[in-house]
């Protein structure tokens, strides 16, 4: 079931569509792709689940995605960075939200991920597929008595 709150955020993507053209400071924002991607790096040697066999040049790809949808959301949607570890944002109207991007074909794994790997539970994802430097709201999932439930498909 959607929350009220979680429907104003899913209204604001409605539709939403765009591209890595965006980054103004393209320097900064690899500079901190690079110092997250280490951190993940580090977290995911400990791991031994198939997404810890990934190079580190992969690493730093799939990080470069995954927050350019955050620096986007942040400076054109007014989202806030939230400051709790391994948390992603908060919607302008308070919702705590994980910001998820995958190639076509790729949605499912993700959530598998989410549900069978992640420790943290989010209450609230919201899902961008990313083709080529595009990106396009896809879909938004609730954790409802203990699975990920689709909750909007854009």
């Amino acid at each position: 079931m959607i929350s009220p709150e979680q429907q104003v955020v899913i209204d604001q993507l409605k539709g939403l569509t765009f591209d890595q053209t965006f980054v103004d400071e393209v320097g900064k924002f690899t500079k901190h792709v690079i110092q997250k991607a280490r951190i993940f790096e580090s977290y995911e040697h400990k791991k031994t689940s198939s997404w810890a066999k990934r190079s580190f040049e992969t690493i730093v790809k799939n990080t470069y995605d995954g927050l350019f949808a955050e620096y986007y959301l942040v400076n054109q949607l007014g989202f806030k960075t939230d400051e709790h570890k391994w948390k992603d944002l908060v919607s302008t109207n308070g919702v705590k939200t994980e910001v998820k991007t995958f190639a076509p074909g790729g949605k499912q794994k993700h959530i598998e991920h989410l549900q069978n790997n992640r420790k943290t539970k989010y209450n609230f994802v919201i899902m961008f597929e990313r083709t080529g430097k595009s990106y396009r709201f896809d879909s938004a999932w609730s954790y409802i008595d203990g699975e990920y439930e689709e909750i909007y498909v854009d």
